[in-house]
């Protein structure tokens, strides 16, 4: 299913009462969404660029990533860092299966799950969420980052878009602007670090003391 039939869908449900379900958009989205940035896009590039060498200076050996893709930064990950472990995850099977392709010869657990849905007895490392944050409704989102940090012991990043008070919801895709660094004190995360990208894009990495989560 494309975009456009995907746009269409959801306004009508709209206008006919029915609530427009970002998990189920992303579902058929993410069969897609490889096509859409196997060619890296200028900001995703430069994302990269500035990521790799804050990570090269922190200190972890595993890693859970939620909203894996179809395994972009994934793949950057398990090329620079000599890991144990590496979990990833995705709502879309179609993102998963191409993740599996595009990671092949790396040593990654793929699995397709929801972040309501995920359960482990480990403690990973550094958990990050590329892009996936910016796609929670206002009203999920504290749950979600709570959920998210309670799994890492050391780092939670986060990508995404910085937050705007006077930006509108970018209902095509199902995308909101939060204010996360209020979001980290309220839940009982340390201040970030915020990387800029571009004016629609920042790196938020959170160096994490347990004793205070």
């Amino acid at each position: 299913m494309g975009l456009k039939l995907l746009r269409k869908t959801r306004d009508l449900k709209q206008r006919i009462g029915k609530k427009y379900d970002n998990e189920q958009f992303w579902i058929a989205f993410g069969e897609n969404y490889y096509d859409k940035y196997k060619n890296k896009k200028d900001w995703v590039k430069k994302q990269e660029s500035l990521l790799l060498p804050e990570l090269k200076k922190l200190d972890f050996n595993s890693i859970l990533e939620f909203g894996c893709g179809f395994g972009r930064l994934t793949k950057i990950l398990a090329e620079n860092f000599n890991l144990t472990k590496y979990d990833a995850f995705d709502i879309s099977k179609g993102q998963i299966d191409n993740a599996k392709k595009y990671c092949s010869g790396h040593k990654i657990n793929f699995s397709v799950g929801s972040i309501a849905d995920f359960q482990s007895d480990f403690t990973y490392d550094l958990v990050l969420g590329p892009e996936i944050l910016l796609h929670i409704e206002p009203k999920d989102i504290e749950f979600v980052i709570q959920k998210m940090s309670r799994f890492a012991s050391k780092y939670f990043i986060q990508t995404g878009s910085p937050y705007n008070p006077h930006q509108k919801i970018h209902k095509a895709t199902h995308t909101f602007y939060h204010d996360y660094e209020s979001i980290y004190q309220r839940v009982g995360l340390p201040k970030a670090k915020i990387i800029p990208v571009n004016d629609i894009n920042q790196i938020h990495i959170l160096e994490l003391n347990k004793s205070t989560i």
